[in-house]
């Protein structure tokens, strides 16, 4: 037997053998992708969910924050002082990104709504996952705000 006869003989035992262990693989690679593709897509689920939760509990910082402002240049002395349900209401209107239906606003006034005095806005919102793994019972988010009114 010649080398080139040889080589040709060697290629033909390479192709039966690597055709074989691709057919057996295949299999495998079924089950591998069946016990994968779960674990990656909780994963990115995760990542969503966790961005939404970000996101809520930003911009209900904000909006306190924001409320706050509201309340201490509309103290005693201001033409027109803002009440409890006015500054709600602002911190509602700067939340709009979120379910107003399910956010409590709380204000207190210490002493009371003269200059000098300080005003705390605690909000409470009830997050809410959207995606199966985490649906079920809201999470409570609170941020809290407090300024010395100035006028």
């Amino acid at each position: 037997m010649t080398d080139v006869g040889r080589i040709r003989r060697l290629l033909a035992l390479l192709r039966r053998a690597g055709g074989a262990w691709t057919a057996a693989q295949s299999g495998a690679v079924a089950v591998e992708y069946a016990l994968t593709v779960p674990i990656l897509l909780m994963f990115f689920v995760g990542i969503i969910e966790t961005g939404r939760v970000v996101y809520a509990d930003t911009t209900l910082a904000a909006a306190t924050r924001d409320g706050t402002r509201y309340a201490i240049v509309r103290g005693a002395e201001h033409p027109s002082p803002a009440t409890a349900a006015q500054i709600a209401d602002y911190v509602r209107s700067k939340a709009t990104a979120l379910d107003t239906d399910v956010l409590t606003v709380t204000v207190l006034h210490t002493p009371d709504n003269s200059p000098g005095s300080v005003v705390t806005l605690q909000t409470t919102y009830a997050f809410r996952f959207l995606l199966p793994p985490f649906s079920g019972e809201p999470v409570s988010l609170t941020s809290t705000s407090r300024m010395v009114i100035s006028r």
